[in-house]
């Protein structure tokens, strides 16, 4: 069945960037495995996708790639970008973690997310680097499962 949230240009740019794993594996897929790699890996953003990939051509690896094995590659690049380039607190917000005191309409204080917080992810949302995981606890038992 098609989906109709992704466009055309969603899947041919998930093509190409597959195709280069596919190429260092010496492997080609018919159209159930396009399907079924697509519908698995959508929700990475292209640009970790393609990092991981890249990643994942340069592995050896014993037995032919599945699409769990191409969400923890993406994980394990997601975490190294993280690490990379880390959030740092301004000094608004160094001693709550994030968050900085207002006050509202009413008089109550309360906290809030810093814009600081907000403009680091907005950052990392643009660069395709997502804040959560992409390696579910429910794909690890999926995987070990299998």
């Amino acid at each position: 069945m098609e989906r109709t949230d992704a466009t055309e240009q969603d899947r041919s740019e998930f093509r190409s960037t597959m195709r280069l794993l596919l190429a260092a594996d010496k492997r080609t897929f018919d159209v159930a495995e396009w399907t079924v790699f697509f519908d698995s890996l959508r929700d990475i953003p292209a640009p970790l996708l393609k990092r991981a990939v890249l990643a994942l051509a340069r592995t050896p690896r014993k037995y032919p790639f599945r699409p769990g094995d191409v969400r923890a590659a993406a994980e394990d690049c997601r975490k190294q970008l993280l690490a990379a380039d880390p959030w740092q607190p301004c000094s608004d917000c160094r001693d709550l973690n994030g968050f900085v005191e207002i006050t509202d309409t009413q008089g109550v204080q309360r906290l809030q997310v810093c814009g600081c917080k907000k403009a680091y992810a907005a950052r990392l949302t643009k660069d395709g680097i997502p804040l959560r995981p992409v390696l579910q606890l429910t794909d690890v038992a999926e995987e070990r499962a299998s």
